[in-house]
């Protein structure tokens, strides 16, 4: 999930595949998992509205409009069908500028309108970290729209544990 990250996307279609669970061969239509990324998306935004480094996005603004109640939940699905999926689903396996050797799906959008699950997303379900993967892409998402609210580099945070606190503390790089 650390790629270019201009949008926190790939964060949200990684949720939702780690929620549903899909069966390898499985065809999960775009129209199913809709209402799932977009429901990360307007949960997130509800937390730190900026969740893309462009100055605009016409999907987030459906998202903001949704959560301020002023667009319904089937308006929403449509509009996430139509123009959520645009780019996280290409760049969802690049890292940097290329392109991972383990794929967890087949964009099957244009024939069938979906994507269709791999045997390496099946193996990595299998594994017994599967379970602790959930609050691994949301500490990372979390990292990322930190670092956009801060304006610095995601590899410029640093965070650490205050056992005296017990809680977690986020510095910035130069501060300690």
């Amino acid at each position: 999930m650390y790629g270019r990250n201009v949008a926190s996307y790939k964060f949200a279609l990684a949720k939702l595949l780690i929620e549903l669970k899909p069966d390898e061969g499985q065809l999960v239509k775009l129209e199913e998992i809709a209402p799932v990324f977009a429901k990360n998306i307007c949960e997130h935004l509800k937390l730190s509205d900026k969740q893309a480094t462009s100055r605009s996005s016409r999907f987030l603004d459906y998202c903001r409009r949704y959560n301020k109640e002023e667009l319904g939940h089937n308006e929403l699905v449509d509009k996430t069908i139509s123009l959520g999926f645009n780019n996280v689903i290409d760049a969802f396996h690049i890292l940097g500028n290329k392109s991972i050797n383990k794929q967890f799906y087949i964009d099957e959008r244009n024939n069938h309108k979906g994507i269709k699950i791999t045997t390496e997303f099946s193996e990595l379900k299998n594994n017994p970290q599967f379970v602790n993967f959930e609050q691994e892409a949301e500490s990372r998402w979390n990292l990322v729209e930190t670092s956009w609210r801060l304006n610095i580099s995601r590899s410029m945070l640093r965070v650490d544990c205050d056992e005296s606190l017990n809680e977690l503390v986020v510095y910035d790089g130069e501060n300690k």
